[in-house]
């Protein structure tokens, strides 16, 4: 079953709406209020959009069976937040071109593509892959506060003030360069890259062959 959208979808109030059914988005979702959680595959177009104070979950209904949430080149939204939080099973894909996130926690799940993601404000972990870039945005205070994993030959490009690592619990930024996994993964640092490890704490980032932490 899908749900289409080609006007305008909202969500109100203060509590939590879920959508199970695929999401076919051409139009508008403005979340006003709570969360609105998507656990159905979802695909959005470049004409549509995502907009209001509230938190947009891509989640999954399972954590057996990954669920992809395909965005298209041009896409852009300025939501209160994007998320990536409850369900290790969501995937966020952006294949090709541009797509911009004003707002973005990734706590699980998998950002995957070969295209560009754009992100104004980000806390990140889980995985990544793809030959595609994150982009950190310049004027952006952005963290890793728990483990992420770059491959398949993805780039994280900080161009803004990242810092890795957190104060009730060790962190690790692994980059993996097995052939396994495609080319080699990068972490590029264009401007503040902060390195945070408190007392008994150990903060790692971590390369195989061939990864690069570029400082520049």
């Amino acid at each position: 079953a899908q749900l289409i959208n080609s006007a305008k979808l909202t969500k109100t109030g203060a509590g939590t709406g879920t959508i199970s059914s695929e999401l076919v988005n051409d139009g508008q979702l403005l979340v006003s209020g709570g969360r609105l959680i998507l656990q159905g595959r979802s695909t959005h177009s470049a004409g549509s959009s995502f907009s209001g104070a509230g938190t947009l979950e891509l989640s999954a209904v399972t954590t057996s069976t990954p669920v992809e949430h395909s965005f298209a080149d041009g896409f852009s939204t300025d939501i209160g937040l994007l998320s990536m939080s409850l369900n290790s099973a969501a995937r966020m894909v952006v294949d090709s071109g541009t797509v911009r996130v004003a707002n973005f926690t990734q706590a699980t799940g998998q950002v995957k593509g070969a295209g560009q993601l754009i992100l104004g404000q980000a806390s990140l972990a889980g995985t990544q892959t793809g030959t595609g870039t994150t982009v950190l945005s310049n004027g952006g205070n952005h963290t890793i506060g728990n483990n992420l994993t770059l491959s398949g030959g993805r780039t994280l490009r900080n161009e803004g003030s990242l810092t890795i690592g957190r104060a009730n619990g060790d962190s690790v930024v692994t980059l993996d360069g097995s052939s396994l996994s495609g080319p080699a993964a990068k972490l590029q640092n264009q401007n503040e890259l902060t390195i945070q490890a408190d007392a008994g704490r150990t903060t790692s980032i971590l390369g195989g062959a061939g990864t690069q932490l570029m400082n520049s």
